[in-house]
């Protein structure tokens, strides 16, 4: 601590000592907002000692609202600095204490950072409880309310509800205006960037992204470098994506001169990897060497000691690299460098299961079926895209679970070519153009899925429901040309069949019969087939809204045990509720 803040402190000791607590009260409330502000300029270590012995004196003193703010303080300075357990710990103390004394706009503060570490640890939903409540709360500041705005911007974003992440941004920009508080619009203007940038507008994004970018420049403020940082490396992706290479170089310049003014890990962080974006795009094998070695200098240095390194620089180093080993796999034809991609898959994968980041755990999963597929294993690498999807279903990043499912259908589109390429041993070059396919991160790298992420509805061929066995007990054709024969059935449980287990286990969730796809969901002792043809993703959340909802209506489910016990199929006219349901999700 300096010496007038240590000064301070004595003074405070003093007025404690004799009894005059109201005194000291107001030096440690100094010391507080003193506190606050050192921890938002960086320097989380001095705001800790500061509020740590400010503690000591506020339990002495007894001022429950003063040890509740204290307890607040201390729990956000945790946060930055990465202590969850800690922080955890004094946000509980803060809450309990103000929902005791009825200070709302404290308990609105203090919901606030209790939804930003669920954010951190990955559990969105409780994230969003948090916050959404926070913001109910009138009382709230407007200071906390511009936090969360931005916190369920950023976070709607990664879950991938698009639309809820611009409107919290737009929000969070009014209300920034209103109360002349405009320095929080660099960081809304970034995630309002991003979102177009995943959408493919690039025009929008663009137009986003230098908003943040000129803001920034205005208010000069050392608190904005990282987000300034970030804005331009967006902005050289952004370029790279439309082959703009000298503008990404004019972007890398300023880039450049940023960190000659602010040389923090985090912006050195973000260069290296801004540079090695630029010379990856290069032909010569010193300017790839150079690129490499910067990617592999970020990643190896296992920066995770500040919230943005973990939240965007040290993922997207360790994306960019195995992007960038990927290409250099299929240039080169080196099968030895099949380990050291798997090296760095892993460590996309540790990292998401240590912060419980689901997003970079699936695209780590993304990675390894596009090596899988490198490696013509395409059973291994549709398993693994089953099991994308299904982490991201789970954890509702459903945005991208979309992305994953429409590289799948493309998977399964291209299958006969793939087996003629494993069949004629095709060199590794040519297997890349076919492995092509991209999780979330690479939406923000440019490249884009030749499928739209927009839903465009299936259109229903046939439905049918068998038990384990591969008894038909109910069918419904969605044509009337369409009759379901035996044979035809047999056919289906032919192209089944070899895959046995699997299906029942959900290891593999669908597959091609001809022009049409093929699901099949287990629903205990049956399965649901649903024959269709588009797009495999909204008719995969159609099937679980049927196996849901055949499994919560006792009629239905009844119907269904009874036809399987008299060996007679279920009929829609004698069974009004299955029909309802039927009607409602295949039709409506």
């Amino acid at each position: 601590m300096s010496t007038s803040t240590l000064d301070e402190f004595t003074q405070a000791k003093k007025l404690v000592n004799a009894g005059k607590m109201e005194e000291a009260l107001e030096i440690i409330k100094k010391l507080a907002w003193r506190a606050w502000d050192l921890n938002a300029q960086g320097d989380a270590d001095e705001a800790l000692e500061i509020a740590l012995n400010s503690k000591e004196l506020l339990l002495k003193i007894g001022s429950q609202k003063h040890i509740a703010n204290n307890y607040l303080l201390i729990g956000n300075i945790y946060r930055g600095k990465l202590k969850t357990e800690a922080a955890i710990k004094f946000c509980k103390k803060s809450l309990e204490i103000h929902e005791k004394l009825g200070n709302q706009r404290r308990i609105a503060s203090s919901l606030s950072l209790r939804g930003n570490l669920n954010w951190d640890q990955g559990n969105y939903e409780q994230a969003i409880k948090d916050t959404e409540q926070s913001l109910s709360i009138k009382e709230i500041s407007p200071l906390v309310k511009l936090e969360i705005l931005g916190g369920l911007g950023g976070g709607y974003l990664v879950w991938g509800e698009l639309t809820k992440a611009l409107k919290y941004c737009e929000n969070g920009i009014e209300l920034a205006k209103q109360i002349n508080l405009i320095f929080f619009c660099p960081h809304f203007f970034y995630i309002m960037g991003l979102i177009y940038f995943m959408k493919g507008d690039y025009e929008h994004s663009e137009v986003y992204l230098n908003k943040s970018l000129i803001l920034t420049d205005k208010l000069e403020l050392k608190t904005l470098n990282v987000i300034k940082g970030l804005t331009l490396l967006a902005l050289i992706w952004l370029q790279l994506s439309i082959n703009f290479g000298d503008k990404a170089k004019g972007y890398l310049s300023n880039l450049k001169n940023l960190v000659n003014q602010s040389e923090t890990i985090e912006l050195l962080s973000i260069f290296s990897i801004a540079k090695g974006m630029i010379l990856q795009q290069s032909s010569k094998l010193r300017d790839r060497a150079e690129a490499e070695k910067l990617f592999k200098e970020v990643v190896d240095s296992e920066i995770v000691d500040t919230r943005f390194s973990i939240d965007y620089i040290y993922p997207f180093a360790l994306y960019f690299l195995c992007d960038f080993l990927v290409e250099e796999l299929g240039m080169s034809n080196d099968v030895g460098l099949i380990d050291e991609i798997n090296t760095y898959i892993s460590k996309l994968g540790d990292l998401g299961e240590k912060f419980n980041s689901y997003l970079y755990r699936t695209e780590a999963k993304v990675f390894e079926a596009r090596l899988a597929l490198i490696q013509l294993n395409l059973d291994e690498a549709r398993i693994t895209l089953t099991q994308a999807q299904k982490m991201a279903e789970t954890h509702n990043l459903q945005y991208f679970a979309q992305i994953i499912s429409n590289n799948h259908d493309r998977l399964l589109e291209q299958q006969d070519f793939l087996e003629q390429l494993k069949k004629r041993d095709a060199p590794i070059s040519e297997r890349l153009i076919f492995a092509s396919f991209d999780g979330v991160l690479a939406r923000l790298k440019g490249k884009q899925s030749t499928e739209s992420s927009e839903f465009i509805n299936e259109t229903p061929v046939l439905l049918l429901i068998i038990t384990k066995g591969g008894s038909l007990i109910f069918s419904k054709a969605y044509s009337e040309t369409l009759t379901v024969e035996s044979d035809l059935i047999s056919s289906f449980l032919s192209a089944f069949e070899s895959f046995g287990d699997e299906l029942f286990s959900e290891r593999l969730d669908r597959i091609k019969y001809g022009e049409n796809t093929i699901l099949l969901k287990p629903l205990e002792h049956f399965s649901v087939c649903y024959l269709f043809k588009g797009q495999s993703y909204p008719a995969l959340q159609k099937l679980t809204r049927f196996t849901e909802a055949i499994q919560e209506n006792s009629e239905i489910w009844q119907a269904l045990n009874k036809s399987v016990k008299t060996s007679e199929m279920l009929e829609l006219d004698n069974s009004p509720a299955l029909k309802t349901v039927i009607e409602e999700i295949f039709i409506n």
